[in-house]
């Protein structure tokens, strides 16, 4: 008989805004993406300044950017950093 794993609340609170937000007609990889170039675009970093601020390079910043990658937590993290700004805008409905 398998052991059953302790439900987490946090892991249900994340599943729970991310099927939100696939129901919203935008998947959480979309949002993100979009997210970071508004809020790049409004501190008036280019890309490449981003990705420097950010630790990464501006070739993995694009990816990023237009959803073709899905960044990282820590990546996520240090994006934030480098924008002055809370992850949790990157999850914000615009």
């Amino acid at each position: 008989m398998a052991a059953s794993t302790p439900t987490n609340g946090v892991h249900i609170a994340w599943l729970s805004f991310a099927q939100r937000v696939r129901f919203a007609g935008m998947n959480l990889r979309d949002r993100v993406a979009q997210n970071i170039q508004e809020l790049r675009r409004a501190s008036g970093l280019s890309q490449e300044e981003l990705a420097h601020r950010a630790d990464v390079s501006r070739g993995h910043m694009c990816k990023v950017e237009n959803a073709r990658f899905a960044a990282s937590l820590d990546l996520l993290e240090r994006i934030a950093k480098a924008l002055n700004v809370d992850p949790e805008e990157f999850f914000t409905k615009r």
